[in-house]
Formats: structure tokens, C-alpha cells, sequence
């Protein structure tokens, strides 16, 4: 008679993960609950010595020292609108813990429409309802002012907040550009026809509308089909 085996993998959460930090056998594979990635053990460095198996920071051209949004290879010039009091917010999932001191927008091939009286970017951790301010760039009225140019800026101690912030692995993050002021600035990004699709979790990209400055918490984050790219480097 057939004997039926069930193969089971170690499993457990990133942080309990990194909390027990063990040392897997040699080929004995760990995966992350959470996060849906896994490390293989050699025997003798511990958890969090080992790499995960097969895995770039964030996308398949994001550099060492830093992690994007979203693909460059899949990016159009306009694809994001920021329209005065809108806070237009892509999201993303780390898989590497990294501390971070800057980030990176790239203006599209349109023109600045009419004189920003403010223009921040902020970075918000994610529980798929509340969106939480944890670190932000000065606001710079000569963001998106040129076409086609790169704006990298640094975080910023205003509010209180934190001029570097640690990224750890499998949490969720949003990045958002909010400009006052201006009829729109347009941004390089992922253009999409559907933003029910965006919306389904984990959620991929949302506004917040009627802002004067980037919120400290909101949970009043509606659909869009615009998604912007950003990077954020150490």
C-alpha cells in the first residue's frame, strides 16, 4: 500500500525569523511567512548572515544602495498627475532591511503647470488602512519645475522626523509626492486603466486629496490609476 508523505518547509515570520535567528542545516530551506521569500542554510552562518534565495532589493534594476518603486523598464513619461492638495502614494514591500537618507522623482516630459507653493515627498509604513508618516523630504518649490530632470532630495528633520529611516523586509511602505499650489506637475510612473486592480491588497497606489501638508495618519486613501516611481538610496 501507497505510503502518502507530506513535505512540510521551516516556516515562520520575518521578524520571529530574525528574532530567534538560527542556523539552518546546509540546504535546509527557511520561508517567510509574511513576505513569501526564503533563504537556504550552508550549515554554519545563522538567519540573518544568510541572503534570500534568488532576490533583488526591490525590482529586477534597482541598485545596491537602494530600491525602486517600481521597474524602470516598465515607465511612462506622464503616467503620474500630481494635482494641487493631492498626495499621489506608490507602495511597495522591501525584501532587504536597508536604512535610508534620500529619495529620487523623476519629472515627466510635461511642463509644471502654474507655481507650487509646496512640494514634499513622503514616506508612510502601511497596514492596509493606515497610512503613518515616518519620514519626509523639506518641501522644495523647484521640484518638477524642469521636464525630464531627476529631483534627488534629502530626508529631512522638520516635524521632528528622522534624517535616516531603516526599511525592514517584508513590511509595507508608500512613497507619496503632495504639491500645493500648482495646476499639476507630472511625474515618470506605471500609468494603469483599471484602479479597482491597484486598489486589491496588497495595495499597489492611492491619493489622499484636499492637503495642505503631508498627513501624519490618515486612513483616507482612495483609488487611482496613477503611480508614481520613486527611489530611495542610502
Amino acid at each position: 500500500m501507497a505510503v502518502k508523505t507530506k513535505i512540510q518547509i521551516r516556516r515562520d515570520t520575518a521578524a520571529n525569523w530574525t528574532s530567534t535567528n538560527p542556523t539552518l542545516a546546509e540546504g535546509e530551506l527557511g520561508f517567510e511567512t509574511n513576505s513569501e521569500l526564503f533563504k537556504i542554510g550552508n550549515g554554519s552562518n545563522d538567519w540573518n548572515s544568510l541572503s534570500y534565495f534568488n532576490q533583488t532589493k526591490l525590482t529586477a534594476n534597482s541598485q545596491s544602495t537602494g530600491l525602486d518603486t517600481y521597474d524602470r523598464q516598465i515607465l511612462n513619461n506622464n503616467a503620474a498627475l500630481f494635482t494641487s492638495g493631492g498626495l499621489f502614494l506608490s507602495f511597495f514591500t522591501p525584501s532587504e532591511n536597508i536604512t535610508i537618507s534620500s529619495i529620487t522623482f523623476v519629472s515627466g516630459s510635461t511642463n509644471v503647470s502654474g507655481t507650487p507653493t509646496l512640494v514634499r515627498i513622503g514616506l508612510f509604513t502601511y497596514d492596509e488602512t493606515t497610512l503613518t508618516l515616518v519620514a519626509a523630504t523639506a518641501s522644495d518649490t523647484n521640484i518638477g519645475a524642469t521636464a525630464n530632470t531627476a529631483y534627488t532630495r534629502s530626508l529631512s528633520t522638520d516635524g521632528s522626523l528622522p534624517s535616516t529611516y531603516q526599511l525592514v523586509r517584508g513590511n509595507r511602505y508608500a512613497i507619496g509626492l503632495l504639491q500645493v499650489g500648482a495646476t499639476n506637475i507630472s511625474g515618470v510612473g506605471c500609468s494603469g486603466s483599471n484602479n479597482v486592480l491597484s486598489s486589491l491588497p496588497p495595495r499597489l497606489s492611492g491619493t489622499v486629496s484636499g492637503l495642505s501638508d503631508l498627513p501624519t495618519s490618515t486612513t483616507s486613501v482612495t483609488n487611482t490609476t496613477s503611480r508614481p516611481w520613486f527611489r530611495v538610496t542610502v
